[in-house]
């Protein structure tokens, strides 16, 4: 198949944000790519293989992350994982391999894992066009030689990912409190830990100054929340950092749950024939509720407050 040269690098570029997105808590973060995502996604492409049902296979290894990513410069990268399992001891392609599998149904996601945000679909979409036209059964195998695991594409099921497919909450804007902890291998970075968790927070150069005295006190930070499949919080892109007054850590110190999938919301609308508030309102609710149960939930209780 003439298209593996492009897909190959596509496949890249997809381990760059899976490996970004585990470790800083965003697939697609702006600016120049760090070294240290180079050396994490050194994928090397041993060779085409023949595969069952006329695919093509693409053999490849990668080391595992453990075992480059090591010394001081990289202290901190284990402490919390987005994965499943001892990231230690996966490779850039073996988490790559399992991102697919998330968004293209193959296997169900354990819960609390989070492989899958906005850029990664947005990637994994934009493949299905390096596939030829009109012969949606082309596929190609993605053979991870080391860890032995391996998942197969086609330009149909990449495609369906555009009407089918999982559904991921846009960066909205959220408020959170916690405790603010210096990174130790980013000066422009931050974690807040909310809810026994350690969230990531993007720091402008503008909020960099003056930033020290927060460290280790409870912080109100206001920005940009990035969502995973999952629903989850992976990072925030911090719009304001100010110290919280107890009202405001008590008041935020859970973490917002995504609850903004409108493809399932509308369906249970008409499940439940819902004919009530519109998708929008019914989002706005639950948010301005704190609404921690599910649509099915929402819906029933304001159909009961009607």
């Amino acid at each position: 198949m003439r298209v593996v040269g492009p897909l190959s690098e596509q496949l890249l570029k997809l381990a760059v944000g899976v490996v970004r997105l585990n470790f800083e808590g965003r697939s697609d973060r702006p600016g120049k790519q760090p070294e240290w995502v180079q050396t994490a996604t050194d994928i090397n492409y041993t060779a085409l293989e023949s595969a069952p049902n006329g695919q093509t296979g693409l053999a490849l290894e990668a080391p595992q992350l453990g075992d480059v990513l090591v010394g001081g410069a990289y202290q901190g990268f284990f402490q919390e994982p987005l994965g499943t399992g001892d990231i230690a001891r996966e490779s850039a392609l073996g988490l790559t391999i399992q991102a697919i599998q998330q968004a293209t149904g193959q296997v169900v996601a354990p819960a609390g894992s989070g492989l899958v945000d906005r850029g990664i679909l947005r990637q994994l979409q934009n493949m299905a066009d390096l596939f030829p036209v009109g012969n949606d059964q082309a596929s190609l195998l993605i053979h991870n030689q080391q860890e032995a695991s391996r998942v197969v594409i086609n330009r149909k099921v990449l495609r369906e990912l555009r009407t089918s497919g999982v559904q991921i909450q846009a960066p909205e804007r959220v408020q959170v409190s916690g405790q603010l902890e210096a990174m130790q291998f980013s000066a422009a970075d931050a974690r807040v830990i909310v809810d026994n968790r350690k969230i990531r927070i993007f720091i402008p150069p503008a909020l960099l100054r003056g930033l020290g005295q927060f460290f280790g006190q409870n912080v109100l930070v206001q920005g940009l929340a990035n969502y995973n499949a999952a629903g989850q919080i992976t990072a925030i892109e911090a719009k304001t950092i100010t110290e919280a007054t107890p009202q405001q850590f008590t008041l935020f110190q859970q973490l917002p749950r995504s609850m903004s999938i409108a493809p399932s919301l509308e369906q249970l609308r008409k499940e439940q024939k819902y004919r009530g508030n519109d998708v929008a309102k019914v989002r706005q609710l639950a948010r301005e509720m704190n609404i921690e149960e599910s649509y099915e939930e929402l819906l029933q209780q304001l159909r009961d407050n009607a």
